[in-house]
């Protein structure tokens, strides 16, 4: 099972500003759509259009979970690897519609 979300780019990233600036572009003001694959409480991966430099800081907003801060691993060919800044409890994953199906 795949979850819809919506994933932004955080605007404090100052170090990577310019490698993220056709990233920022791409994802709008109010963030890109992403299909989320796999879910845990240390980071998630997704599918999604364009690319984000590894090390982008994203906020990442899911149904029942609400918005999360991440740190991009890696992003290539439409995948998105991504880890939270801070670990989220498995109280809060367990009111993402879906979580049971989708965690590791």
């Amino acid at each position: 099972m795949k979850l819809a979300g919506r994933l932004a780019l955080e605007s404090g990233a100052d170090q990577h500003e310019q490698a993220v600036a056709g990233s920022r572009r791409a994802c709008g003001y109010h963030g890109i759509d992403i299909l989320v694959n796999m879910l845990s409480a240390d980071g998630f991966t997704a599918e999604m259009r364009g690319l984000i430099p590894p090390g982008a800081q994203v906020r990442l907003k899911l149904p029942g979970l609400g918005a999360a801060h991440a740190r991009v691993l890696s992003s290539e060919d439409g995948h998105l690897h991504a880890r939270f800044a801070n670990p989220i409890g498995l109280g809060r994953l367990a009111r993402v519609p879906g979580f049971s199906r989708i965690a590791a």
